[in-house]
């Protein structure tokens, strides 16, 4: 691996990184807002939120997978 494709490794690793920390902010959203509205005694309200949240959270744990794909590309790269 040269050093353009490996700083286009990093750039996408960063990239990556930032998609995962929203998903994360949004999950956290979501999750407040349905017990919010479980306190609140809205269930149907409570259910949409939480999948809301479910589904924020498995796109987190996407952008993570790519990440953990690159760094091992990345590790593999330095070992050669």
């Amino acid at each position: 691996m040269n050093r353009t494709e490996m700083e286009g490794l990093l750039t996408q690793l960063l990239f990556y990184e930032a998609q995962r920390q929203a998903a994360i902010k949004d999950a956290q959203f979501w999750q407040r807002r349905a017990d919010e509205s479980r306190r609140c005694g809205l269930l149907d309200q409570n259910k949409v939120e939480q999948g809301k949240a479910a589904l924020w959270q498995l796109e987190a744990e996407k952008w993570q997978q790519h990440i953990n794909d690159i760094t091992a590309r990345l590790m593999e790269a330095c070992h050669d």
